[in-house]
């Protein structure tokens, strides 16, 4: 059974090198590389003498990484072949160690003599095609994942692409290992979760069984800010209490005017929010979303604004007034679509996690 990351320091501490190695044998370079992580230098530098050499250079490879770079997530252990084989080859070479492709396995990866990733070859087309023709012939472009890249967008890459693995090259095309999706899942987890707590204004270090005082000091932060822009809209509405106070009906449509507007606004967040964690949004599209939320909220914006001037004028017989809440309805719910896709849009690029705008 795997041990959690918070444990295992404390049950390591104490091991000498020899029943480290024991531990290591069976495991392959990513946990072996865990592990050593835990244990002191002298340990370390212990255990890594005594390890196979294929091993230790993959381990050695995994250690030049940053923990939050793909590099430090991959598999650096891939199955590979050559272009310039024929499909025979291949399939001889795969009859002779059954252990080399699991039951998961859908495609082999393709480089060439300098280790250049040149694709991926199906098993489909490993059997369908003349055996006698080249491995190269019949390889498809890969989703490439490079080894320095942040893992968090990585997860991003795997959640918009649905991938099973990557292979991951680094800054010279040359393949170094594979990315798989059972590596990531728990930070796929955790940002599904953050998604979760941030449209609900929950801080991601609350958990359900949080402490009652923990609770409740993480959401407070959240509900200030609510309360801060609340004050800042009631200012506003503030400065036209004489006009209030002699048109009653505009005090009545008030809440539904913000109401739409408010609706409007959470509607396009959502979609974004999911489109910038599905790594949907990116380069050019930017501009062509913020383009089509404008009309979506101009659109929706009139036609329910006709609605409810003709609501209003049969309720208050003021064509004045009806004419007001329309035309408030109509901007208001084109601006909320605007900022539902532009606030967001503006925290990305500011490098703050945009789904903090979902609460407020």
């Amino acid at each position: 059974a795997e041990v959690v990351d918070d444990i295992r320091p404390s049950l390591m501490e104490n091991m000498q090198a020899d029943e480290i190695e024991t531990l290591a044998e069976d495991l392959d370079a990513q946990d072996i590389a865990e592990i050593l992580d835990t244990v002191d230098d002298k340990v370390r530098s212990e255990v890594m003498s005594n390890l196979d050499e294929d091993i230790r250079q993959q381990v050695s490879q995994l250690n030049t990484y940053e923990e939050y770079e793909v590099g430090d997530y991959m598999d650096p252990d891939t199955i590979q072949i050559q272009g310039n084989i024929t499909l025979q080859q291949v399939q001889h070479w795969l009859r002779q160690d059954e252990d080399l492709l699991d039951d998961q396995t859908q495609e082999l990866i393709v480089v060439d003599s300098s280790h250049q990733l040149l694709g991926l070859l199906s098993l489909v087309d490993l059997i369908k095609y003349p055996q006698d023709s080249l491995v190269e012939q019949w390889i498809d472009p890969a989703i490439t994942i490079n080894d320095r890249m942040d893992i968090q967008d990585a997860a991003a890459v795997f959640r918009s692409s649905d991938i099973r693995y990557a292979p991951v090259v680094n800054s010279f095309g040359e393949l170094v290992g594979q990315l798989n999706a059972e590596d990531i899942m728990e930070i796929i987890q955790d940002d599904v979760d953050s998604t979760m707590k941030h449209l609900a204004g929950v801080s991601d270090d609350e958990e359900l069984f949080a402490p009652i005082l923990r609770s409740a000091k993480s959401r407070s932060v959240w509900l200030g800010i609510n309360l801060l822009t609340a004050l800042l809209a009631a200012s506003v509405i503030g400065q036209f209490e004489e006009v209030l106070a002699h048109v009653v009906a505009l005090a009545v449509l008030m809440p539904v005017v913000a109401s739409m507007g408010g609706i409007s606004g959470s509607q396009t967040l959502t979609v974004v929010i999911r489109g910038l964690a599905m790594g949907q949004i990116g380069g050019s599209n930017r501009l062509w979303l913020i383009n089509k939320e404008l009309w979506v909220g101009a659109i929706n914006g009139i036609i329910w604004a006709l609605i409810m001037a003709a609501i209003t004028q049969i309720w208050f017989h003021d064509p004045k007034i009806s004419l007001v809440i329309g035309c408030a309805i109509a901007i208001n719910m084109t601006a909320a679509n605007v900022a539902g896709i532009g606030i967001p849009l503006f925290l990305k690029r500011l490098d703050i996690d945009p789904e903090i705008s979902a609460s407020v």
